[in-house]
């Protein structure tokens, strides 16, 4: 198996910036468990995670909260 230092980003087709790949962790899912489950949902590709490099956290209010 080869092994590289790689950080996988996606590029916006519109604009010139890329974003990292993600959604939401499920609960009682690890983020690691997390970014495998999305990369291979938007990509279909499966890997293995040497450590995370960035975690881009954003937390949503409750629907009913939004009043």
């Amino acid at each position: 198996m080869e092994i590289c230092d790689c950080v996988l980003f996606a590029g916006n087709e519109l604009e010139d910036y890329y974003y990292s790949i993600g959604s939401g962790v499920h609960m009682g899912e690890t983020a690691e468990d997390a970014v495998k489950r999305e990369v291979f949902e938007e990509t279909g590709v499966a890997y293995d995670i040497d450590r995370l490099a960035v975690i881009h956290e954003r937390l949503f209010m409750p629907r009913a909260c939004w009043n």
